[in-house]
């Protein structure tokens, strides 16, 4: 991608991205960083001729955040004396740490694709017709998909309230 089209489309849509990565990261810090690697991706690669450059932007975003999350369960643990220098204050919602809890079990225990379509249905706002033909499939096979990501989902979620 050209160094015009990449601002353009960091002006447009950085704040999107980092809004996608800090859904299903949790952290600020993690999302810049992954939003940053986004754009980095971004100038190496370019969207398909027909694609979105939004949808485009997720699913590399998505995928970055994947990769983080995978690699969060072979991190070692904090040191204690780091995790005094830490601000501990949460911002926004109470229900945002029970979201971002099945977000992250979504992300470890569910398929990649499964999680992808989930992610881009719900988050991303893209219709099943949107994401079947972004990653080349059938609109049941997405369907089918979602329907998996949402049961998935409900299951732990009941099992959280119960």
């Amino acid at each position: 991608m050209n160094e015009r089209d990449l601002r353009q489309h960091y002006d447009r849509y950085a704040y999107l991205v980092f809004r996608r990565c800090r859904t299903l990261l949790g952290s600020r810090a993690d999302a810049e960083d992954a939003m940053q690697e986004v754009f980095v991706r971004a100038q190496q690669h370019t969207p398909r001729p027909n694609e979105a450059p939004l949808a485009w932007l997720y699913t590399v975003a998505t995928n970055i955040c994947f990769d983080m999350v995978r690699h969060r369960g072979r991190a070692t643990p904090t040191a204690p004396d780091a995790l005094a220098d830490m601000d501990f204050r949460v911002v926004g919602s109470a229900l945002d740490g029970d979201r971002a809890a099945l977000i992250g079990r979504a992300l470890r225990q569910l398929p990649e694709e499964v999680c992808q379509i989930g992610l881009l249905h719900h988050l991303g706002g893209l219709t099943q017709e949107e994401i079947a033909t972004e990653r080349d499939l059938s609109r049941k096979t997405v369907g089918k998909k979602l329907g998996q990501f949402d049961e998935a989902l409900r299951a732990w979620a009941a099992e959280v309230v119960s």
